[in-house]
């Protein structure tokens, strides 16, 4: 199952939000134990990393009528240097971020396309959204 993180608040650090906390989404993405009433009776929707694409949304209120800036790739969120210098040096005070467990919705066996479009969060003018499943 895929993660999500929304943060409205005080100016601070994408990265103090995403990438440094101890259950930082990052780490979360890397360990993504067994959750109860993920998985049917066959234990098919057991997924124990989010490996396939993240995504990263903020918010400038300095340019608000331009939108989020969004930043998605399709590997794993902690083999990416990008997403920790932006982490280092991008304030702001409302932060999107999605890591993606990519899944037709049926034997996780089978081979799903990971790709940029798939990947959240999504950007329409000046609102941005994600979804989980």
């Amino acid at each position: 199952m895929c993660r999500f993180l929304c943060y409205i608040g005080n100016s601070m650090f994408v990265g103090d939000v995403v990438v440094h906390p101890d259950n930082s989404l990052i780490r979360q993405a890397r360990n993504a134990n067994y959750h109860p009433g993920v998985s049917d009776p066959q234990n098919k929707r057991n997924i124990t990393v989010n490996g396939d694409g993240f995504g990263l949304a903020w918010y400038d209120k300095r340019r608000p009528e331009k939108g989020a800036c969004v930043f998605k790739f399709t590997t794993p969120a902690w083999s990416d240097g990008n997403l920790r210098s932006i982490g280092d040096h991008v304030e702001s005070s409302l932060i999107l971020a999605h890591v993606r467990a990519a899944s037709d919705g049926h034997d996780p066996r089978e081979y799903v396309a990971v790709s940029i479009e798939n990947c959240h969060p999504f950007r329409c003018g000046r609102y941005t959204f994600m979804h989980n499943g």
